[in-house]
């Protein structure tokens, strides 16, 4: 039988006091140590594979230990830990986190038209029920767009600095064209995810609304989003003597009419 809820709760309060007094005690005892002690006293890291075998030998075929926030997605995300295939997070060995990839360079218009149709197949995947960090945040271009050091919300990278012409049709197409396009669809996406927020659903079964510590551009506006398409909508109706440019304008015509 379950202990009643104010008893449970009891002894979760309990729990969280004493982990507060420790971590304070022990915040108390660095200030009063010299640079020689500090450094010895940082905590180091230990194995614990021996002892976490021999502590789990002793569960129950099916028990389970967790604490109050252990979610269906993380219990999912635990058994693909180190497996290449589904750990997203899992680096092989001699690569780096660093993406081989400038979203600032310029792009030919078949270029452009191929990123944005993959950005469409990645929102409709994120609509049938998969997460944003294998659907649109896989896009280096939308990732960089809402990474938290980007004030400007404009692709940085090495040919932005190499003072590339502004004019260059390959520039506009990328900062001007493909920028508003990933802008109106994050805000397609923050749109979406509000309205899912305010029914009635169940997380990670129904659909995933976990942000995974990024914003969805909320500084910019819908309007904002949508002038922005619109702008990038006239210069290719300018530009339609171009190689490939008219189908692009009719591609980026599409985050705008589902902002609308």
């Amino acid at each position: 039988m379950s202990a009643p809820p104010d008893e449970e709760a009891g002894k979760h309060g309990d729990a969280s006091e004493s982990t507060i007094a420790r971590l304070a005690e022990e915040a108390k005892g660095m200030l009063n140590l010299n640079s020689k002690q500090k450094e010895n006293a940082q905590r180091k890291t230990q194995n614990i594979t021996s002892t976490f075998t021999k502590a789990t030998s002793q569960l129950l075929p099916g028990q389970l230990v967790k604490d109050e926030f252990f979610t269906l997605f993380e219990s999912v995300g635990a058994l693909e830990i180190m497996d290449p295939k589904m750990d997203s997070g899992f680096v092989p060995e001699g690569d780096t986190f660093d993406a081989d990839f400038d979203p600032a360079a310029p792009l030919q218009a078949d270029q452009i038209i191929w990123i944005i149709d993959q950005l469409l197949c990645l929102e409709i995947t994120w609509l049938d029920g998969y997460p944003l960090s294998q659907t649109l945040f896989t896009s280096l271009h939308v990732d960089r767009l809402i990474a938290p050091d980007n004030k400007f919300f404009t692709f940085t990278g090495q040919a932005q600095r190499g003072g590339l012409d502004a004019m260059d049709v390959g520039y506009v197409l990328v900062h001007r064209v493909l920028r508003a396009y990933c802008i109106a669809l994050v805000k397609c996406a923050e749109a979406v995810s509000h309205t899912i927020q305010g029914q009635t659903f169940y997380e990670e079964e129904d659909f995933v609304t976990h942000l995974f510590g990024r914003e969805l551009l909320p500084q910019v506006g819908d309007e904002q989003a949508i002038e922005m398409v619109m702008d990038a909508k006239n210069w290719l109706e300018d530009q339609d003597g171009e190689s490939n440019l008219a189908s692009c304008h009719m591609v980026c015509c599409m985050p705008g009419v589902l902002i609308t």
